[in-house]
């Protein structure tokens, strides 16, 4: 009985000691954006910005975040001066001019490594009310997860691995033991 304890014990301070712990698998999640989602403006503003969840991560000066406006027909009309500030992503409008639907389009890393991608549209519209409509509906966002089931879930594959390991390893002894007695 003193061998299964001690056993047991050393297998659990070494289990706690050599496997990894996952780490939290957060993507970043849009929390608001101006102009707001499927809003109708009189004007087109100066800047768009977008706001995340939680920080986006920016590698040295690398495009790491990138948030681009297109017109109706495709054609970019922001300054290509994409900037990061803990979880905001803004970039400037080249051109003020013309009504219609415009597309904002981002592409982020998350704080958990993960790139996001996503978009949504607004309005603007000669004579209409200055005022935007209701903001941020989740379900006219369009977000994809551009990530592999084998990296996203690369831990827990360990995870389930080194416990059937530990099994393994853990009924080999028991057979010697059982052998022994």
């Amino acid at each position: 009985m003193r061998f299964k304890f001690s056993m047991g014990f050393i297998f659990t301070i070494i289990g706690l000691v050599v496997l990894p712990i996952p780490q939290a698998q957060a993507h970043a999640a849009l929390v608001s954006a101006t102009p707001a989602i499927n809003s109708t403006l009189s004007v087109l503003p100066k800047s768009v910005e977008v706001e995340f969840d939680g920080n986006l991560i920016v590698l040295g000066s690398a495009k790491t975040n990138i948030l681009q406006v297109t017109d109706a027909s495709g054609r970019e009309i922001d300054a290509g001066n994409s900037k990061t500030s803990g979880p905001i992503l803004s970039v400037d409008l080249a051109d003020q001019r013309g009504a219609g639907t415009f597309t904002v389009s981002w592409r982020v890393v998350s704080s958990d490594g993960h790139p996001v991608e996503g978009s949504y549209e607004f309005t603007v519209s000669k004579g209409a009310p200055a005022a935007p409509t209701e903001p941020g509906q989740p379900t006219q966002v369009t977000q994809a997860h551009h990530e592999n089931f084998w990296v996203h879930h690369r831990d827990h594959i360990y995870l389930i691995l080194a416990a059937l390991a530990f099994i393994g390893i853990w009924a080999e002894f028991d057979r010697r033991r059982r052998l022994l007695d």
